[in-house]
């Protein structure tokens, strides 16, 4: 199942967390759960908490990425998922809150935030020439050193191309999930054994993703990446790490432009999605996390009606089906 389709369970705990309730009795306490509860919870640490069970095991069974036994690969995916997460929330603390803050400070001493980052930092990056130039500071970056030690954090940011750097590997990778993750030629035939090595590739470049993700979007947050990023959808199956990323883009874009830079098309001949510039998934987060004041709901519930949206197409763009508590929460969307 690719990430669009697991998206509405993401969204359907942020609805929970957002009342105040617990998860809904029909939510497994899975790994999907876990993943979505860590990257969606406010609070780290009460995530982590949640989350503990799952991410030892993933500390304890992650040996590394290797395509010489395909069944081991994947087996591995889900521990470096789970793992990525943790450093992901981690990494966008960094760079918000910084690293002298009492908020990161709290985080970075927990044992299981420190053993995250150890097995990330374990792992060898190939440093892909489609996401990484030649000269990219990301190639010498000592991951391990960049979250707990000031010195290697400032070295890193302090250099003069530090954000010029940041914001290239940060457009090559929207560029790369606009082709649908591949290496080859758009117009190569399929191949198994490309698809695997775009899945090493995407898996092995993902740590320092973020990394440029966090840095751009908490040291400039009206850049224009943020924009390209939050108003694409690439082709192929999209991976949840991904999705996360474009939902907080999504929160950042709407506290620094308002409503109207997602809702600017006005029919269905402007936009695939008729009402909108964005997936309709990334309103109803917007909309359960809310982020949108009464006005904007109201300028949001305009919109769909002058779009002429079939409501039974947006119903479609978020599978499995959202709990009763969304769809109450997002009615004046789809009536």
């Amino acid at each position: 199942m690719c990430g669009f389709c697991q998206e509405g369970l993401a969204i359907e705990i942020v609805d929970a967390l957002a009342v105040g309730n617990g998860l809904p009795d029909h939510v497994m306490r899975g790994y999907l759960t876990r993943l979505f509860y860590l990257q969606e919870c406010e609070s780290l640490l009460d995530a982590l908490a949640f989350c503990a069970p799952k991410i030892e095991k993933s500390i304890a069974d992650f040996v590394g990425l290797s395509l010489d036994d395909e069944r081991e690969f994947w087996n591995q995916t889900e521990p470096w998922i789970l793992l990525n997460a943790v450093c992901g929330r981690v990494g966008m603390m960094l760079f918000q809150f910084g690293f002298s803050s009492p908020e990161y400070q709290e985080v970075i001493q927990n044992p299981l935030v420190i053993d995250a980052i150890d097995q990330i930092d374990q792992y060898e990056s190939e440093f892909h020439p489609i996401l990484f130039s030649k000269d990219s500071l990301f190639r010498s970056v000592n991951y391990r050193q960049l979250f707990l030690h000031p010195t290697a954090l400032l070295d890193f940011v302090n250099h003069p191309s530090f954000f010029d750097h940041a914001a290239d590997l940060f457009n090559r990778y929207i560029a790369w999930w606009r082709e649908g993750f591949v290496l080859e030629a758009p117009d190569a035939p399929d191949d198994h054994d490309n698809f695997m090595e775009e899945m090493s590739v995407y898996y092995d470049s993902y740590p320092y993703v973020i990394l440029s993700f966090a840095a751009v979007v908490h040291l400039q947050p009206t850049h224009e990446l943020i924009t390209k990023f939050v108003m694409t959808e690439g082709l192929g199956m999209p991976q949840n790490l991904t999705l996360w990323m474009q939902r907080q883009a999504a929160v950042i874009l709407h506290h620094h432009e308002g409503i109207e830079v997602l809702t600017l098309y006005k029919s269905l001949n402007q936009s695939c999605y008729g009402l909108s510039r964005v997936r309709p998934a990334l309103l109803y987060y917007l909309l359960v996390k809310n982020c949108f004041s009464a006005e904007e709901e109201e300028e949001l519930y305009v919109a769909a009606l002058s779009s002429g949206l079939d409501h039974k197409y947006i119903h479609k763009k978020i599978e499995p089906p959202l709990s009763a508590a969304v769809y109450s929460s997002t009615a004046k969307l789809i009536v």
